[in-house]
C-alpha cells in the first residue's frame, strides 16, 4: 500500500511502463504455452475474422453514399474481407430496422456522419486501406492535441511525452481499438476525456479547447457527460456554471450541425430512427449479451456469474441488481467524497479554528490530484452496461494524474489509483469456460478500488471530525 512512495518522482514514468509491459508479457507468455499444449491459438488482440470492422463495416453500411461501389473496377481490387463487408453487411438501413434487425441507426448524429462522410471518402478514393491509414493520423494528432491541451509546457519532459506515446499506442486497449479500427466510437470519445480532464486537474483550467473536446466525446458516447462533474469538484459551483453553460453551447451546436448534415447526406436518418436503432441495439448487445464477451461492466460481471454459476436469473432481474449495485457504489463514494471536499473547502467560523483548519488541510494537502477522475472514469466505466476493453483508454487520465501528485501524501490512496489503474489497461484474457476471465476481474477489481477508497475518505473525514470537536470543547464552544 506504500508502493508509490517508495517510488522516486522522477522514476514513476519508467515503473508504470515496466509494470504495463510485465503484465502485457506474461498475458503473452500464457497464449503461447496455452497453444504449445494444445488448447488452440489465443491472443489477447483481435482475431482476422473481424479484421478493421468497426470503421470499415460501419462506413460501407451507409449505402446512400456507398450505394454502387461494387460495381466500380478499383472494388475487384480490394481484398475478399473488405468485400465481404460490402456484399454481406451486419448494420442494415431502413429495410433491417422495420424487422427488427440491427442497423447503424443506433450511432448518434457526429458518429453517424462521420461514418457518413469516411464511407464517401472509401468510394472516392477507392481504398479502404488508405482510409485507415487517414484515421490513425488523425488518432496520433488526437494524442499530441490532448498533450497540448491538457498539460502545461513546462511539465512536458521527454520521459512524460514518451510515456504518453507509448500507452496510447502499446497499452492493450490501443491495440484493440487499433486491431478493431475503433477510431470513432473509441478513439474520437476516450483521448478528448484524457484530454479534459488533464486540462481541468492539471493546467486548472477548463479552456475552450477542453470543453470542445468533451463536447466531441459526449456527441459520441453520451456516457461522458459524467466528467462534467469535474468542473465543480476543480473549480467551485460559480466558475463550473460558466464552464457548463460554454460545454452546452458547444455540445448544442456540434449535435445540430451533425443531424442536419447527417439527415441530408442520408434522409433515413432520424430521431425517430435514431431511438429505433437504439432499442434494438439494447437487445442485441445487452439482452442477448452480444456485447458482455469483450467488455469491463458492472453488468457484465452480474451476467457472467449468473450464467457461469447457473442461477437462472431473468435478464430483468439481473437489470435491477446490476442498477441496485450501481446504484449503493454511486451514493457511497458520492457520500463519502462529497463530505472531503466539503471540509476542505469549508471556511472556518473564527480565526484560530480558520488558522487550525488551515494547517489541518496542508497537512493533509487535501486529497490526491488523481482521485477525483479516478472516480469519474471508474463510474464510466461501471455505469455503462456495455464497456468495450478500447474504452479502458480513459484509464491513462488517472494513471497520469498520479505522476502530477505529490508522493509524499495520501500514499496508500495514490497506490490504489495507480494499481488499479495500471491493472485495467492491462491484458487479462485468462480463460473462464467459453469466455474471458476479463469480463469478471475488470469491474471486480474497479469495485473493490471504489469500495476501498471509499472507505479510506469515510475514515479520513471521522478522525478530523472528533479533532475538532474536542479543540472546541478545549475552547469552551
Amino acid at each position: 500500500m506504500q508502493l508509490i512512495p517508495r517510488i522516486r518522482h522522477e522514476r514513476y514514468l519508467q515503473a508504470m511502463v515496466l509494470g504495463l509491459i510485465c503484465i502485457s508479457f506474461l498475458n503473452m507468455l500464457y497464449c503461447t504455452m496455452a497453444y504449445e499444449f494444445g488448447w488452440g491459438p489465443k491472443t489477447f488482440l483481435v482475431g482476422p475474422e473481424d479484421r478493421f470492422a468497426d470503421v470499415i463495416k460501419l462506413s460501407l453500411s451507409f449505402r446512400s453514399v456507398t450505394g454502387g461501389v461494387d460495381k466500380t473496377e478499383k472494388f475487384r481490387s480490394w481484398r475478399p474481407i473488405y468485400q465481404d463487408y460490402y456484399e454481406h453487411p451486419d448494420y442494415g438501413g431502413a429495410q433491417s430496422l422495420g424487422a427488427g434487425e440491427l442497423t447503424h441507426f443506433h450511432h448518434p448524429p457526429l458518429s453517424a456522419l462521420i461514418f457518413m462522410v469516411a464511407g464517401m471518402l472509401i468510394v472516392r478514393i477507392g481504398s479502404p486501406q488508405v482510409m485507415l491509414c487517414l484515421f490513425f493520423l488523425i488518432y496520433v494528432l488526437e494524442v499530441w492535441s490532448m498533450m497540448w491541451i491538457g498539460t502545461p509546457y513546462a511539465t512536458r519532459t521527454p520521459a512524460l511525452k514518451l510515456t504518453i506515446w507509448f500507452l496510447c499506442l502499446a497499452s492493450y486497449p490501443a491495440l484493440v481499438m487499433f486491431g478493431r479500427a475503433n477510431y470513432v466510437n473509441a478513439g474520437l470519445t476516450t483521448v478528448p476525456i484524457i484530454a479534459f480532464l488533464l486540462a481541468v486537474f492539471v493546467r486548472k483550467d477548463a479552456t475552450l479547447a477542453s470543453l470542445t473536446a468533451l463536447a466531441i466525446a459526449v456527441n459520441i458516447h453520451p456516457n461522458a457527460i459524467i466528467f462534467l462533474f469535474g468542473l465543480p469538484i476543480a473549480f467551485g459551483l460559480p466558475k463550473a456554471i460558466k464552464a457548463g453553460l460554454q460545454f452546452t453551447a458547444i455540445a448544442l451546436s456540434i449535435f445540430g450541425v451533425s443531424y442536419f448534415a447527417a439527415h441530408k447526406l442520408y434522409p433515413d436518418y432520424s430521431i425517430a430512427t435514431f431511438r429505433k436503432g437504439v432499442a434494438i441495439y439494447e437487445k442485441v448487445y445487452i439482452e442477448n449479451g452480444g456485447g458482455i464477451r469483450m467488455g469491463s461492466s458492472l453488468y457484465g460481471l452480474i451476467r457472467a456469474l449468473n450464467r457461469g454459476l447457473h442461477l437462472g436469473i431473468p435478464f430483468s432481474f439481473e437489470m435491477r441488481i446490476f442498477y441496485l449495485v450501481a446504484l449503493v457504489l454511486t451514493v457511497l463514494a458520492g457520500t463519502a467524497f462529497w463530505r472531503v471536499w466539503n471540509r476542505e473547502t469549508r471556511p472556518g467560523s473564527g480565526g484560530l479554528e480558520k488558522r487550525r483548519t488551515s494547517e489541518c488541510a496542508q497537512e493533509s494537502n487535501h486529497w490526491p490530484l488523481s482521485l477525483a477522475p479516478f472516480f469519474l472514469v471508474s463510474f464510466y466505466c461501471l455505469l455503462s452496461p456495455i464497456f468495450a476493453d478500447y474504452h479502458l483508454l480513459v484509464f491513462l487520465a488517472p494513471l497520469i494524474l498520479v505522476y502530477f501528485d505529490s508522493v509524499e501524501r495520501n500514499g496508500r490512496l495514490l497506490t490504489v489509483v495507480a494499481v488499479a489503474s495500471l491493472l485495467m489497461i492491462s491484458p487479462k484474457n485468462y480463460p473462464l469456460q467459453n469466455a474471458s476471465v476479463q469480463v469478471i476481474l475488470n469491474p471486480a477489481i474497479l469495485v473493490s478500488a471504489v469500495l476501498g477508497l471509499t472507505i479510506a475518505l469515510f475514515n479520513e473525514v471521522t478522525p478530523r471530525t472528533r479533532t475538532s470537536a474536542q479543540l472546541h470543547a478545549v475552547e469552551g464552544r
